[in-house]
């Protein structure tokens, strides 16, 4: 499972009742919206199918809310040609209804079945095959461990830029680092390394040390 830091998310009690069921729970990194991109326009997405279904059968929306899910769910998505129906259950959608012979039942209609989800199976398996988002092999930043950097703070004033640093840097992933004073992982776009600076220390008259400072 995936989603924001909300206090519903991350209270304790919920927490222990994922771990209980064996959920794995990935929480985003703070102050990413794009990280719930995905699940932002999905709401959005419901939301538009309720009032439709609400407006048009004169319901309320817990009624209507079963029906708005299986649109969604039985809906082809553009990028991979199949619905999310298909994907797990290797089918199309079908409504309830039976066409064919009513006594062809048990182990026949059973047969069939699983020859038919075989076919569809292995062409959706392609589909997503082909549409799956390639794994990152490198970092998308320069930033070590070791490194100091500044770290973008929206909070102070609606609107106003201003970062606050430096920290310096314990750990990085390919995408988001790891600082001295704050608990979260932060999004490597939230951060920036402070320009290294340099420090003369005179030692005689003809020679010098030059050291790096944060």
């Amino acid at each position: 499972m995936s989603s924001d830091r909300g206090p519903h998310f991350v209270a304790g009690i919920i927490q222990g009742v994922a771990k209980a069921l064996g959920i794995r729970w990935d929480l985003h990194t703070p102050w990413r919206p794009q990280s719930s991109g995905q699940v932002e326009r999905m709401n959005q997405t419901l939301k538009n199918q309720l009032k439709k279904i609400c407006q048009e059968a004169k319901v309320q929306w817990p009624q209507a809310l079963p029906i708005a899910l299986l649109r969604t769910r039985i809906k082809p998505r553009e990028r991979i040609g199949v619905s999310p129906y298909e994907v797990l259950y290797g089918k199309a959608y079908h409504a309830a209804t039976y066409q064919g012979d009513p006594h062809l039942t048990g182990d026949q209609v059973l047969l069939n079945y699983v020859l038919s989800l075989n076919k569809a199976l292995a062409a959706v398996q392609g589909a997503l095959q082909w549409n799956r988002p390639l794994p990152l092999e490198n970092s998308v930043h320069d930033i070590s461990p070791g490194d100091h950097v500044y770290v973008k703070n929206w909070s102070v004033e609606p609107l106003k830029e201003s970062w606050n640093g430096p920290y310096q840097v314990l750990m990085t992933t390919y995408t988001a680092v790891k600082i001295a004073g704050i608990d979260n992982w932060i999004h490597y776009t939230r951060v920036k390394k402070v320009p290294m600076r340099w420090e003369v220390q005179p030692i005689t008259d003809t020679r010098m040390v030059f050291r790096t400072k944060p």
